[in-house]
């Protein structure tokens, strides 16, 4: 780690086997930012490193992760921990992939940060699993169709909004039911 990023980010192109780990699929080395970063620095990592997710780490742990969506939504001079999801959803670097599909379902979200021995190793996103032959589903807005920063409000199958549609759309009382599932904004 050097300043809070690594130099690169492999996209693998792997053919996925029954007995697939996450190993085999993830991307890495991880490319990693500070909370403290600023939100323009983070872009020009991500933007630099061709990657979506940033994990935030301080101290080698896990404090975040960082969607470069969410990076845009913010003034260049904010820091990183001003839009990170604190105690992402993770994985184990032995886990199957079919475990990490049903824990991005479970928890609707797009990337898993990858741990061995409570470090930070990987990012594992829907596109790496895509490109291994995993079969991911994705939940859509039912407003305006993105499949970004979904939530299923209620567990119902036709009850999925964004973080851009909700809050002109539904009742404010649900906002922070949408906000206790991982939405933001």
């Amino acid at each position: 780690m050097t300043n809070g990023t690594v130099l690169t980010h492999v996209r693998p192109s792997i053919t996925r086997s029954p007995m697939s780990k996450v190993l085999d699929v993830m991307g890495w080395p991880v490319v990693s930012i500070s909370p403290w970063v600023s939100v323009r620095r983070a872009q020009h990592i991500a933007l630099g490193h061709e990657v979506t997710h940033l994990p935030v780490v301080t101290e080698r742990r896990l404090a975040g992760v960082v969607c470069l969506c969410d990076l845009w939504s913010l003034p260049p001079d904010a820091r990183a921990v001003d839009c990170m999801t604190p105690a992402p959803v993770t994985i184990d670097v032995h886990d199957s992939v079919d475990e990490a599909v049903a824990r991005m379902v479970a928890h609707e979200v797009g990337c898993l940060p990858v741990l061995a021995l409570d470090s930070v190793v990987g990012v594992l996103t829907r596109g790496d699993l895509l490109r291994a032959g995993a079969v991911v589903d994705r939940a859509t807005c039912v407003v305006c169709g993105t499949h970004h920063h979904v939530r299923t409000l209620y567990g119902g199958v036709d009850t999925t909004w964004c973080c851009d549609c909700l809050p002109d759309r539904v009742k404010p009382e649900l906002r922070s039911l949408y906000e206790d599932l991982g939405g933001s904004g």
